[in-house]
């Protein structure tokens, strides 16, 4: 015998163990009969065949706080029995064989199931205001929706301690389905550790499926339904099916549009620019001459007789070269000589 929490939230007093599955058969009407009804819910939570020679089921029954028994689940009438039994509380927990626990302690940034990227996430809360809620889609069909504890609010790790649920969902019309797989504790811790554990929660039938009406225009969405919460107080199957509001935040898609955008616009200018590359060089005109500055010259420091002296010798040189032509073209004497001879 070991002792256990009773409630919801049993799930806890196993943390020190591997990743492991829980189906707490006092939240749902759902009874097993065969060993291969626990390994197929089991195998439809992370979407992958399990056999039922994988994995060891064990099942324990809560008759007080202090009165809990645990048997190994090995055959179908030890299923049987196991159901029909009257107890406080039943619970079957089954240990991850290691190919799916291997891959569930890869890293990942978004969700658990989803391997695509995610196209848009909404936030908001119950209709009456109340609760903290956010949902991811991703386009690979897989959805991850957040539930913040109301026992954190106000404290600084609010945000990040709650409830994860994920699944699958499904576009129909104006409205968009849902069908819940797995849930999951989250911690304040931004890697859990690889000693300690998952604990991966059963969701019961009741509480399997949810429809959130699409309203207002693609830039101002709003997501209006019934879902099934962790922490939900309404009314319905269940007990926990509650009416939601949630408004679209920036859209992952919107986004990367508008970034190829803008890299199509910075290829058009490099584009432009390599064009003028490879353009060739533009001719310069020549540089136009400076204009003489008069005024420097004359103020030279030296003497200015020698100018005037070549301005008298030419003066005169042109003067002697006049008279000389005037007198052998018209002197009276020149034709005399001629005559003589």
């Amino acid at each position: 015998r070991v002792a256990l929490q009773v409630g919801p939230r049993a799930s806890r007093a196993w943390r020190v163990m591997p990743e492991s599955f829980l189906i707490d058969l006092s939240r749902t009407a759902w009874r097993p009969s065969r060993l291969l009804d626990l390994a197929e819910e089991l195998g439809r939570a992370f979407e992958t065949p399990i056999a039922v020679h994988e994995v060891d089921f064990v099942g324990s029954e809560i008759a007080a706080p202090s009165d809990v028994a645990s048997e190994v689940l090995d055959s179908d009438g030890a299923v049987q029995g196991f159901c029909q039994a009257g107890a406080l509380s039943k619970l079957v927990r089954v240990d991850l064989p290691e190919r799916v626990s291997a891959e569930l302690r890869k890293p990942r940034k978004l969700a658990l199931l989803a391997t695509g990227k995610q196209l848009s996430k909404f936030s908001g809360g119950l209709a009456g205001g109340s609760g903290d809620l956010t949902i991811k889609f991703f386009d690979c069909g897989h959805f991850r929706l957040k539930e913040g504890d109301p026992s954190t609010s106000g404290s600084p790790t609010a945000s990040a301690v709650g409830t994860v649920s994920e699944g699958r969902w499904r576009e129909d019309s104006k409205k968009i389905d849902l069908e819940f797989l797995i849930r999951f504790q989250e911690s304040s811790a931004r890697r859990r550790s690889t000693d300690s554990g998952m604990i991966y929660e059963f969701v019961p039938i009741e509480e399997r499926y949810g429809s959130l009406g699409v309203e207002g225009k693609t830039e101002d969405r709003r997501l209006v339904g019934d879902l099934p919460l962790a922490f939900g107080g309404g009314g319905g199957d269940g007990g926990r099916i509650s009416q939601v509001v949630l408004e679209a935040e920036a859209s992952i898609a919107e986004q990367q549009q508008k970034a190829s955008r803008r890299r199509a616009d910075d290829d058009d200018d490099e584009e432009y620019r390599q064009l003028l590359r490879d353009l060739p060089p533009r001719r310069q005109s020549p540089t136009p001459p400076k204009p003489r500055d008069w005024d420097d010259d004359w103020d030279s420091d030296e003497p200015r007789w020698p100018m005037y002296l070549g301005i008298a010798l030419f003066i005169f040189i042109i003067c002697a070269f006049a008279w000389v032509w005037y007198e052998e073209r018209y002197a009276p004497e020149v034709p005399k000589e001629f005559e003589e001879l």
